[in-house]
């Protein structure tokens, strides 16, 4: 068949060895018909799907970018570019694509779902759903945009109509391992284990998948049988090292066991015999910093980028995790190297988080103006009214921000906190202050923080019985200066005045400096002299 006339056969040849499972051989019978016909775009963009779906994504990249190299504005490469972007993490180079692909009028079902996401990956779940709606609306037989849109349906808890959505597939879709996978996630969100086990079960018996090895190690664990759900996951981690639902089950599993630091000695030897399984090296990472071990976890995530040099996203958890480590210089490289890679917006805030913490005001602002300029993040709100904060901005400007942060995200506990904080102390505004404080808590009830704000709050609205316990347990959680000093302010208002010199004398002695005494300070005048 290699023989067969004409470039179009042989193409014809190559795709054929792939559907047979033989990429290898479908490779070298591409690059053979390109090596003839270069500037054959069908073939170039055919050739590169195939390499995408195989998962040889740097193969896939030199031949998308060899084609835009030839025509710099075609269509189905940019494409292809778009969602091998989005892969790498390099969000805002992919969002430019999309908007020259809008620009020349180029809509399709894989344009919305490339802007699904795109969405996705900026944590803007309402326009993930809508983009995933409309290529679903474009294309009732695109199956992948109606499972995702249907587990983002679940994730918010509405398994009515992600049930639906999946019953309104074309009949042939209905049979596919995704559509029975995601069938199958519902009747567990549901509870409903038996019809759960039955399906699990029958698609077993046909192959050991890992998304329903996963599926059945999720059943044996809510039955008690943590030991098969293990057992079940480490077959799914032999088939699937990279998953990250493997991984993160697994990992959950193992530590529930008493065998976290086997879990992370598998990963390790994974990620040995796994040089380009980035999402392995970036588990590792994890791992380690969690333990404590952050220049451990900067090695792996160095190995990761090293598999993946082009990654944003890369790139900034890298710069992270040595600015972490107090290395702001390096930080700065690969935060630079982000930016170079296509997140610009990503990468400008995270060099201003360094010029803040520098107090480089002026460099901050700048770099966050830019920022916000390509993205609006809750992030950039927050490092922005930090930098005002302390360029003596009025408090009505920090507010402002604040609340635009909770636009975006309306439960960034640190955003609700910060904002009940200013409400309270700088704009007298109890109210609206207590109503920020209460959110911030029903979204972190155990954040030593948040309770000590709630508990201030309650404090300066005189309502000394409500603000006892959540100071009191502020402290508990975490013992440090400015939980000393509220606490001993309301005791002292509670009327336990001895217990009240003792939190203040103990505030006193970890900081006498801390801003936190000046509410304090009156009322125990008489310790002070």
């Amino acid at each position: 068949m290699s023989r067969l006339p004409g470039h179009n056969n042989a193409a014809a040849y190559a795709i054929f060895l792939f559907a047979g499972n033989r990429p290898q051989e479908g490779i070298a019978e591409f690059e053979r018909v390109l090596q003839a016909h270069p500037d054959d775009i069908a073939l170039r963009n055919r050739y590169s799907a195939l390499l995408m779906t195989f998962g040889r994504r740097k193969d896939a990249e030199r031949i998308v970018d060899g084609t835009l190299g030839r025509q710099s504005k075609e269509p189905g490469a940019l494409l292809q570019q778009t969602a091998l972007y989005v892969d790498a993490g390099n969000v805002e180079a992919a969002a430019r694509n999309v908007q020259l692909l809008l620009s020349m009028d180029k809509t399709s079902p894989l344009l919305s779902y490339q802007q699904a996401r795109i969405a996705g990956a900026r944590g803007e779940t309402a326009n993930e759903r809508a983009f995933l709606a409309q290529a679903v609306d474009q294309d009732a037989n695109f199956l992948q945009a109606r499972v995702d849109l249907a587990r983002l349906l679940l994730a918010a808890g509405n398994a009515t109509d992600a049930s639906a959505l999946l019953q309104e597939a074309p009949s042939p879709n209905q049979h596919t391992p995704e559509f029975l996978y995601m069938r199958t996630a519902i009747l567990l969100a549901t509870g409903d284990d038996r019809s759960a086990r039955s399906a699990v079960d029958a698609e077993l018996a046909t192959g050991r998948n890992p998304a329903f090895l996963c599926q059945d190690a999720v059943l044996k664990d809510r039955s008690g049988d943590a030991a098969g759900a293990e057992q079940s996951l480490k077959e799914a981690f032999g088939k699937a090292p990279d998953n990250p639902e493997v991984l993160t089950l697994l990992g959950g599993v193992m530590k529930r066991r008493g065998q976290a630091e086997r879990f992370q000695e598998m990963v390790k030897e994974a990620a040995a015999k796994n040089p380009e399984a980035a999402q392995l090296h970036r588990t590792l990472a994890a791992l380690l910093a969690e333990r404590g071990d952050v220049t451990g976890a900067i090695a792996a995530i160095r190995a990761a980028v090293a598999s993946r040099p082009q990654s944003a996203q890369l790139r900034l958890e890298l710069g992270r995790l040595l600015a972490r480590n107090g290395e702001s210089a390096l930080a700065a490289v690969e935060f630079r190297a982000a930016g170079k890679a296509g997140d610009v917006g990503n990468s400008n805030l995270e060099l201003a988080a360094l010029h803040l913490q520098a107090g480089e005001l002026q460099e901050a602002r700048a770099r966050l103006t830019e920022a916000l300029k390509l993205t609006d993040t809750a992030r950039g709100r927050m490092l922005m009214a930090e930098v005002e904060m302390r360029t003596g901005a009025a408090p009505t400007l920090l507010v402002q921000l604040y609340q635009k942060a909770l636009q975006l995200e309306p439960e960034n506990v640190a955003a609700l906190n910060n904002l009940a904080g200013i409400l309270a102390i700088r704009e007298h505004k109890l109210d609206e202050a207590l109503q920020a404080a209460r959110k911030a808590a029903a979204v972190a009830p155990n954040d030593a923080a948040v309770l000590d704000t709630l508990g201030w709050v309650y404090y300066l609205r005189g309502e000394y019985a409500a603000a006892l316990p959540y100071l009191e347990r502020s402290l508990r959680i975490m013992k440090r200066p400015t939980a000393h000093y509220h606490l001993a302010a309301e005791l002292k208002a509670y009327g336990d005045a001895e217990r009240a010199a003792r939190e203040y004398r103990e505030g006193v002695k970890e900081d006498p400096k801390s801003d936190a005494r000046v509410a304090a300070y009156a009322l125990f005048e008489g310790l002070n002299k």
